[in-house]
C-alpha cells in the first residue's frame, strides 16, 4: 500500500514566505556587520593566559567611535562592562588603515560559557557566546 501526502498550497507558500525573510533578514545582519567590521569580533586566550579571562578582539575601519564591550557567564547574571578597550592603528602599504580594538573579559568561571555583546555608540552591533 502507497500512502500519498498532499501538500497545502497555502502552507507552502507561507513557508516560502518565511524562507525569503529569513534570508532577507539574514543578508541585513550580515551588510551591517561588513561595514561596521572589517573583521568580526573573536575571542583568544590573550597575551597572560588565565582560565577566568578571555580577550575580545575586533578590527574596524580607522574611523572614531565610541565602543563597549558587555558580558556574561550566565544568564541570571547582569551584564558587565569590560573595563578598558584599546586599540593599535594598523597602516601598511598593502592594505586599507584600520583599527584592532582588545577588550578584557574577566571573572568568567573557567571553562564555562558566557555570553558578549559589542556596541558601537551605545547601539549592539555584534552578540556571540564563547566557551
Amino acid at each position: 500500500m502507497q500512502i500519498l501526502y498532499r501538500r497545502s498550497p497555502v502552507k507552502t507558500q507561507y513557508m516560502k514566505k518565511i524562507c525569503y525573510l529569513f534570508l532577507l533578514i539574514i543578508t541585513c545582519q550580515c551588510a551591517v556587520a561588513q561595514d561596521v567590521f572589517v573583521t568580526m569580533p573573536y575571542v583568544q586566550i590573550g597575551s597572560t593566559p588565565s582560565p577566568e579571562n578571555m580577550q575580545l578582539l575586533w578590527h574596524t575601519p580607522d574611523t572614531d567611535a565610541t565602543w563597549s564591550v558587555e558580558y556574561k557567564s550566565n544568564s541570571k547574571q547582569e551584564w558587565l562592562k569590560a573595563a578598558r578597550i584599546t586599540y593599535n592603528t594598523v597602516a601598511v602599504k598593502s592594505i586599507a588603515p584600520h583599527r584592532v580594538y582588545h577588550a578584557s573579559l574577566t571573572n568568567l568561571a573557567a571553562g564555562g560559557v558566557f555570553k558578549y555583546k559589542v556596541l558601537k555608540n551605545g547601539k549592539e552591533v555584534f552578540a556571540a557566546e564563547a566557551q
